[in-house]
């Protein structure tokens, strides 16, 4: 490893990670420039830290952001609307297609599924790039959830602390009963 004036990075300076505008800005007006990586050992990859550029690019940048912030901003917002839109359609789209699957299930369930299902963020089924393709697999995974955690004993096996597999095996039939009633 080298020191820094050795690989002519002396006299930059460090810009954290954060501010994707003024690191892009920065990067753009700076003449010399290094990306600082560090090792994550329980993740075994390198992430990136942030970069170093000369101190001139760094004002310079935070100038030129400051001056198209309000632009920036109102992008922002605009994105937000139109995820949030999105959402809204993906969500009733999903919606329809438990209805669909599940003709008799009780009225409204199926928004109430869908909604936890495809709860941006929360790492669920309905998240999955498949189940954004409304694939009939995923949503049924989705409508097994719900009926596991809120038409049996599930939740008491796993708290009573009962393995999660074997708390399946025991409610799996009700499971089977529940969906086998809403389906035609």
């Amino acid at each position: 490893m080298k020191c820094l004036p050795c690989s002519e990075l002396d006299g930059l300076e460090f810009l954290p990670s954060g501010d994707v505008a003024l690191t892009r800005a920065a990067q753009r007006i700076s003449e010399r420039k290094a990306v600082v990586l560090r090792f994550n050992k329980s993740k075994r990859r390198c992430e990136r830290q942030g970069i170093l550029v000369t101190a001139e690019a760094i004002e310079a940048a935070r100038l030129h952001c400051q001056a198209d912030e309000p632009e920036r901003l109102k992008k922002r917002q605009s994105s937000a609307k139109s995820r949030e839109k999105e959402q809204l359609l993906y969500v009733e789209n999903f919606a329809r297609c438990i209805r669909k699957m599940y003709p008799n299930a009780p009225v409204g369930i199926e928004k109430r599924i869908a909604d936890h299902a495809c709860d941006t963020g929360s790492g669920r089924v309905g998240r999955t790039a498949a189940a954004k393709q409304l694939s009939t697999g995923v949503i049924g995974l989705a409508v097994i959830a719900y009926v596991r955690h809120n038409h049996t004993v599930y939740d008491q096996l796993l708290a009573q602390g009962v393995s999660r597999d074997l708390a399946r095996e025991q409610i799996g039939d009700k499971v089977d009963e529940v969906l086998a009633s809403w389906a035609r």
